[in-house]
């Protein structure tokens, strides 16, 4: 659900975070310990697929180690390495401020819980 927010304009992640999430497809994602030891969902790119086979260093290290790679000057290669976190839902953000997101979701639920309620 979280993913869904990165898209208002509150949402302080860089533009170059945002245009990838706008470019996302329901294949787009996958799960990784790449960026930090753990497990987590992120937008698949040249460092997630490179690294896919092998094993990271436990949690805080493997972080330590490549986050050098999230800050390179060059934009084209800072989104080949930097982590993008995205569900897999992430072609669903929107780009409504969260007050319209909070008002559209409980709109959506109410009519999907009505629905129910008459079958």
């Amino acid at each position: 659900m979280s993913t869904a927010f990165l898209g208002c304009p509150e949402a302080g992640i860089p533009p170059l975070y945002r245009t990838q999430l706008q470019a996302a497809t329901d294949e787009s994602t996958e799960l990784t310990r790449a960026y930090t030891g753990r497990p987590a969902r992120a937008i698949r790119n040249r460092f997630v697929e490179e690294m896919a086979d092998s094993d990271p260093l436990e949690f805080p290290l493997q972080a330590s180690l490549v986050s050098p790679l999230w800050r390179l000057p060059n934009e084209a290669e800072r989104v080949a390495f930097m982590p993008i976190w995205a569900g897999q839902a992430a072609p669903l953000a929107s780009d409504l401020p969260a007050a319209q997101l909070i008002a559209k979701l409980v709109a959506e639920a109410q009519a999907v819980m009505g629905q129910r309620g008459s079958t």
